[in-house]
């Protein structure tokens, strides 16, 4: 059974590894100044990082769409994967979750969506070691474990 990764821009996974490990990340939405970014286009982190003191008034995130998660998880099907497991932020923290979560009903049975209760790099690593265990091909409750 072949199984893709899922997750968001909130992992803080580098695109190389992202790359290599075959993980799907979806962009978060920053808001400065009334402007609207996808996390990692427009603007880069070191940019952001540099302006955010001076930033009024600061900037905030919105949650990807449904939509953005169905088209995802509607590629990878299309890809040959048999299914999806979705790697997120808390639901209590953010409402990725949720956005994944209601797109995930498109395709009963097929994609697990996981509040993973972690952020940043705490939910990176649960990504990453999803991402490796699917390259090996190891189980689907072997993964979730």
């Amino acid at each position: 059974m072949r199984i893709a990764i899922v997750t968001d821009s909130t992992a803080d996974i580098p695109e190389e590894i992202a790359e290599k490990l075959k993980i799907t990340i979806i962009p978060t939405i920053l808001v400065i100044d009334g402007q609207q970014y996808n996390d990692g286009e427009g603007i880069s982190r070191q940019e952001f990082y540099e302006r955010l003191s001076k930033m009024n008034p600061h900037p905030t995130t919105s949650a990807p769409s449904a939509g953005s998660f169905q088209q995802a998880y509607a590629t990878r099907f299309a890809e040959g994967y048999d299914k999806v497991i979705s790697i997120h932020a808390p639901a209590q923290l953010s409402g990725i979750f949720n956005a994944a979560s209601l797109a995930a009903h498109e395709f009963p049975g097929q994609v697990e969506v996981v509040d993973s209760g972690q952020l940043s790099l705490g939910l990176g690593h649960q990504v990453i070691a999803a991402a490796e265990a699917a390259l090996e091909e190891k189980p689907f409750e072997e993964i979730m474990a």
